[in-house]
C-alpha cells in the first residue's frame, strides 16, 4: 500500500509541476530560470563515508540472502542511512530551486525499493551511484596529483655544456639553445631535441604512452620525463614555464570551470528525465501493477551523463595538452569538432617570421657576392628579418661582411649611407624613387620574367644608379604542406588571409594547394572577413599570431594562436599551439573523437531508460532486471569516458618514482662513473 501511494504521488507531482509551469508561463514577467547545478551537485551524495555505508549495506544484504536471513534488517538500516544524503539533496532542490529533480527521483526509487522488500537491489543501486561519483572525483584528483608530482620532481639544476666543459647551473640560468647533459636515472629538465646520444625514456605521465620510448638524435624530449637508460645531450627549446608538463597543469586548472559546466549539463539531462520517469511509473501502476511501476523508476534517463560527461572532458583535455595544445576553454575543443573552414593568416603562421635570399640580380659592375657584402655592411646592427637573411646568406657563402659603412635608417623604407666614399641606398623601390634613382630596363625585365612572385625585393643603388636587386622569399614552415593536405583529408576547407600583395599570396596558395585565398586585406578588415564567412554558414577556425589578428581570433568560432606569438593574439585565442603547428591536425582529430565520445555518453545515458521501458512492457522485466540494465549502462558509460586512461594503465612498466633528489644522486653517480 505504501509503495502504491508513493508511485501515485510521483505522477501527481509531475502533473502539478506541468500545470504550475503552464500557469507561470502566462504571466507577463516569468520567473528567472533556476541556476545551473553547482559542480558539487553532480557528485551528490558526496563523501567517502557514504561509500562505506552503501558497501556495508550490499555486503549485509548479500549475506542475508545467501546464508543468514537475520542480517536483512541490518542491511535495510544501512540502506536507510545511505538514503539520508539523497533526502537532503532532494529537499535542497525543492527549497532553493522549487523543482523536483534527479535527487528526488533517486530518493523515491531507492526508498520505494526498500519499502517493497528489495533491500539488496536498493543497496546495489546506491553503491553503483556512489562508485560512479567516486570514480569521477578520483580521476580529476589523480590527474592533478600526477602532474603536480611530476612538476615537484623537476630538477633544480642542470648540467650544461659550455666550450666542451660541463657546468652545473640552476635551471633558471639555462637559456634557450643551450645544450644540457642528461644521464640514466635522471629527470629531463627542459623540453628540447636530442643532439647527441640515445636513451630509453618514460613519457607516460604526459604522452600517455605506456611503454618507454627509444630516442636518438633529432627526436624531441619532454621535461619531467625520466631517462631509464642511456645518455643524451639535449638542446633546450622551451623554458620550464613553457614546457608541456607546465602547460598541461595550467590547462587542467584553466578548464576546471568547463568541466563543471559539462557536469552541470549532465545534471540538467538527469533532472529533465526525473518527472517524466515518475509520471510513466504512475501510469504503469494501474496498468501492470506495483512491481513493474517500481521497475520503471529504475529507468534513470540521463543519469550516467552526470559522471561520464566530466570524465570524458578531462580525458580529452589532457590529451590535447599532451599534443602540445593549450586549450584555454574546453568549449573551443567542442567547437573545433564542428569546424569546416580553417583560415590561416599567411605571415608568421604558415610562413616563418624569417626569409631566405633566393636570387641576387646584378645590373652594374658589382657581382653577387660584392652586392651581398655591401648590403650586409649596410644592415649591420639591424635586427629585422631582412637584415638577418642577408647576413645569413653571406655567412653561408663565406663572404666577408666587414666593409665599412656609415649611414642612417629611413624607417619603413631602408638605409642610406656611405661606403668607401660611395653613396649607397638599400631598401624599397620607393626609397630609390625618393632619391631620384631610376630602374634600368634590365631590372624591369628581370622583375617581369625571373622574379619570384612570392618574394620580397631589396633594391641597391650606388652613386645614384641601381646596381642590383636582392630577392628574399618567406621561409615556409616545413610542416605547412603536409598540414594543409591533412586538414583537407579531414574534410576541412583551408584558406589564406593576407595583407600581402595578390601575386605573392596567390603563388603561396598554389604551392600549398589551398582551397582559396584573399590578399591585400587590411588588418582592420580581417575580423569582418571572418564574420562574413560565419554569416555564410561556415564554422570558422582562424589561426594567427599578430597584434592585428586579435579581433579575427575573437570573431572566429575557434581562435588558435602560436606559442611565442604576441600577447594580444594569445589572449584572444581559445587554443595555443607550438609554432611548428604539429599539433594542429591531430587536435582536429582529437576534437572529433571528443565530440563522438560525448555523443556516445549521451546515448548511453538514455539507453537504460529505453531498454527498461521496453522490457517492462514487452518482456515482463522486474526490479532485478532493470537494476542490471541500469548498472551495465553506467559501467559502459564510465568505461567509454576512461578509455584513453585505461589504455595508458595497461601494460605500464614498473619504474620507480623519480624526484629531484633522485635526479641529483643518480646523475652524479653516472657522471662520476664516466669520469
Amino acid at each position: 500500500m505504501i509503495l502504491e501511494v508513493a508511485l501515485l504521488s510521483s505522477g501527481a507531482i509531475y502533473i502539478a509541476d506541468r500545470v504550475d509551469r503552464w500557469w507561470r508561463g502566462r504571466s507577463e514577467q516569468p520567473p528567472p530560470e533556476p541556476p545551473a547545478p553547482t559542480p558539487q551537485a553532480a557528485d551528490e551524495p558526496r563523501g567517502e563515508g557514504q561509500l562505506v555505508v552503501t558497501s556495508a549495506a550490499l555486503v549485509l544484504a548479500g549475506a542475508a540472502h545467501l546464508a543468514f536471513p537475520p542480517l536483512l534488517p541490518f542491511a535495510a538500516a544501512f540502506v536507510f542511512v545511505g538514503l539520508g544524503d539523497y533526502a537532503v539533496a532532494a529537499k535542497q532542490e525543492w527549497r532553493e530551486e522549487a523543482r523536483v529533480g534527479s535527487a528526488f527521483l533517486e530518493f523515491l526509487t531507492y526508498g520505494a525499493a526498500l519499502l517493497g522488500g528489495y533491500v539488496g537491489t536498493s543497496a546495489l543501486m546506491l553503491l553503483a551511484s556512489e562508485v560512479s561519483a567516486t570514480v569521477a572525483r578520483q580521476a580529476e584528483r589523480r590527474a592533478h596529483n600526477e602532474l603536480s608530482t611530476a612538476l615537484s620532481g623537476h630538477p633544480s639544476t642542470a648540467w650544461v655544456l659550455h666550450d666542451e666543459a660541463e657546468l652545473e647551473l640552476p635551471v633558471t640560468a639555462v637559456a634557450i639553445g643551450d645544450v644540457v647533459l642528461i644521464d640514466a636515472g635522471a629527470v629531463i629538465p627542459f623540453d628540447g631535441v636530442i643532439v647527441r646520444g640515445r636513451a630509453r625514456i618514460d613519457e607516460r605521465s604526459l604522452t600517455g604512452e605506456s611503454w618507454p620510448a627509444d630516442k636518438s638524435i633529432g627526436d624531441p624530449v619532454l621535461a619531467t620525463c625520466a631517462v631509464l637508460s642511456g645518455f643524451i645531450h639535449v638542446r633546450v627549446e622551451r623554458s620550464v614555464e613553457q614546457s608541456v608538463a607546465a602547460r598541461t597543469l595550467d590547462v587542467l586548472a584553466q578548464t576546471r570551470g568547463y568541466r563543471a559546466a559539462v557536469r552541470a549539463r549532465g545534471q540538467r539531462v538527469a533532472d529533465a528525465g526525473a518527472l517524466p520517469t515518475m509520471a510513466l511509473s504512475g501510469v504503469t501502476l494501474p496498468l501492470l501493477g506495483p512491481v513493474p511501476a517500481l521497475a520503471i523508476l529504475f529507468a534513470a534517463f540521463g543519469e550516467s551523463m552526470r559522471y561520464s560527461g566530466p570524465l570524458t572532458a578531462l580525458t580529452y583535455l589532457r590529451g590535447a595538452a599532451a599534443l602540445g595544445a593549450d586549450v584555454k576553454d574546453g568549449r573551443a575543443l567542442e567547437a573545433l569538432a564542428e569546424v569546416d573552414l580553417v583560415v590561416f593568416d599567411k605571415t608568421g603562421t604558415l610562413t616563418e617570421g624569417s626569409f631566405d635570399v633566393s636570387q641576387v640580380a646584378c645590373f652594374g659592375e658589382l657581382g653577387a657576392d660584392a652586392l651581398l657584402a655591401l648590403a650586409a655592411a649596410a644592415e649591420t646592427g639591424q635586427e629585422h628579418p631582412i637584415a638577418a637573411a642577408i647576413t645569413e646568406a653571406c655567412h653561408r657563402r663565406g663572404i666577408d661582411v666587414t666593409a665599412p659603412f656609415e649611414g642612417e635608417v629611413e624607417l619603413g623604407l631602408g638605409v642610406r649611407g656611405k661606403s668607401r666614399e660611395r653613396r649607397v641606398t638599400l631598401g624599397s623601390a620607393a626609397l630609390l624613387a625618393l632619391d631620384g634613382v631610376l630602374l634600368p630596363a634590365t631590372a624591369a625585365t628581370w622583375l617581369n620574367e625571373q622574379a619570384d612572385p612570392v618574394g620580397s625585393h631589396v633594391y641597391v643603388s650606388v652613386d645614384g644608379e641601381c646596381v642590383g636587386i636582392i630577392e628574399l622569399t618567406p621561409r615556409l614552415r616545413a610542416s605547412a604542406p603536409a598540414l594543409v593536405q591533412r586538414l583537407r583529408a579531414l574534410g576541412v576547407r583551408v584558406e589564406l588571409l593576407s595583407g600581402d600583395r595578390s601575386s605573392a599570396t596567390a603563388a603561396l596558395a598554389r604551392h600549398l594547394d589551398v582551397d582559396g585565398f584573399q590578399a591585400e586585406v587590411r588588418p582592420s578588415d580581417k575580423a569582418a572577413r571572418i564574420t562574413a564567412l560565419r554569416a555564410e554558414g561556415r564554422r570558422v577556425c582562424f589561426v594567427g599570431d599578430g597584434i592585428n589578428d586579435g579581433p579575427a581570433l575573437i570573431a572566429a568560432d575557434v581562435g588558435i594562436s602560436l606559442l611565442g606569438a604576441t600577447q594580444v593574439a594569445i589572449d584572444a585565442a581559445g587554443v595555443v599551439v607550438d609554432r611548428d603547428l604539429a599539433a594542429l591536425a591531430p587536435l582536429f582529430e582529437l576534437a572529433r573523437a571528443f565530440d563522438r565520445d560525448l555523443k556516445i555518453a549521451a546515448g548511453l545515458s538514455l539507453l537504460p531508460g529505453v531498454v527498461t521501458v521496453a522490457g517492462v512492457y514487452t518482456l515482463g522485466f522486474g526490479v532485478g532486471a532493470t537494476a542490471i540494465v541500469c548498472n551495465a549502462s553506467l559501467a559502459l558509460a564510465l568505461t567509454n569516458a576512461m578509455r584513453p586512461a585505461l589504455r595508458r594503465m595497461a601494460a605500464q612498466p614498473e619504474t620507480p618514482a623519480l624526484t629531484a633528489s633522485t635526479f641529483d644522486a643518480r646523475a652524479r653517480g653516472q657522471r662520476e662513473h664516466r669520469g
